[in-house]
């Protein structure tokens, strides 16, 4: 039993540089399971907590191992090592693509660490707007945010939330990562509607952010359309088949996961090196030095210079 509160939920961040930072943390954990031979195969919104303020260590914890296992030992044809597990387990808005569409028309195969790292992308896109919706909605979280109730635009927010996160079946999640943009499209979707544009500014992700998702919804889309391809292409040789001997079995899912754990932690290091530069009052918030100013101290100076003048100092003594 729980004594005391140990964190927060993620859509409960304070800024975007510490969602993003405890989100790494998070995501180091995972890369860590994955050397030890352990595949999470639940990551979801309720499998990261953010720390509180001012607590010592991580900014980000993974918990519940509920379905996590350990790999297997022979590697598969594809090169990628995959869990010993050959049911799809997970929460069913961010399971991977491949996934999603194996269990769709009743296959299931090992999954690989780079599902967990697919499903591990979408919950950011789930916890930036989840966090959008509350504000909209209460107009609570901090002071400063006691203004942003605002009806048109939690309408707005609850429909892109209902179109990526809201489907019940494979099927129905199926089609809306069919979407323009799939899980990463809607900060610019409702920033381009004249009730949503002035809502996004003050209260929506910071630049550093949109830019990530706009990264990860490229890759997405890429993926997704080789899918579509795929099975497009598999659809039409069983439908037009001249005999019902010669109709082929759907082939087995060999596409690729959206992105691997280390391609995350790459966006996300971009990001956060983003946000030091751009915007450096979130850093400051969280008492930390902006990037441009970790080598320069209080008289503007970095420390090669002051050596310099330290040492014309002594010649001139």
């Amino acid at each position: 039993m729980a004594s005391k509160t140990i964190g927060r939920p993620i859509w409960m961040y304070a800024n975007d540089w510490r969602l993003l930072r405890g989100m790494k943390d998070a995501l180091e954990g995972l890369i860590r399971a994955k050397d030890l031979g352990i595949a999470y195969h639940d990551v979801g919104p309720y499998s990261i907590i953010l720390a509180e303020r001012g607590a010592q260590g991580p900014l980000g914890y993974i918990v519940d191992l509920d379905c996590a296992d350990f790999a297997a030992n022979v590697a598969p044809d594809d090169g990628k090592q995959k869990s010993a597990s050959t049911s799809a387990s997970g929460t069913l808005p961010f399971l991977a693509t491949e996934v999603l569409a194996a269990n769709a028309v009743g296959q299931h195969f090992a999954q690989t660490f780079d599902h967990d790292a697919e499903s591990f992308a979408y919950i950011l896109s789930y916890a930036v707007l989840r966090r959008c919706i509350t504000l909209a909605e209460k107009g609570v979280m901090q002071p400063e945010f006691r203004d942003a109730k605002n009806a048109g635009a939690h309408r707005l927010l609850m429909t892109e939330y209902k179109a990526i996160f809201g489907g019940a079946s494979y099927e129905v999640l199926q089609r809306s990562r069919g979407r323009a943009g799939g899980h990463f499209n809607w900060p610019a979707s409702i920033a381009n509607t004249p009730a949503g544009l002035s809502w996004m500014r003050v209260y929506g992700p910071k630049e550093s952010l949109f830019d990530l998702f706009a990264t990860l919804g490229e890759v997405q889309m890429e993926v997704i359309g080789a899918h579509i391809k795929a099975v497009k292409k598999s659809s039409k040789k069983r439908l037009y088949a001249t005999a019902p001997q010669e109709t082929p079995a759907i082939p087995p899912f060999t596409h690729p996961a959206l992105i691997t754990f280390e391609q995350v932690k790459e966006h996300f290091d971009t990001a956060l090196q983003t946000v030091s530069q751009n915007e450096p009052e979130m850093l400051l918030q969280e008492g930390e030095r902006p990037e441009a100013d970790e080598e320069n101290d209080e008289d503007g100076e970095t420390d090669e210079d002051d050596e310099d003048d330290k040492d014309d100092d002594e010649e001139s003594g």
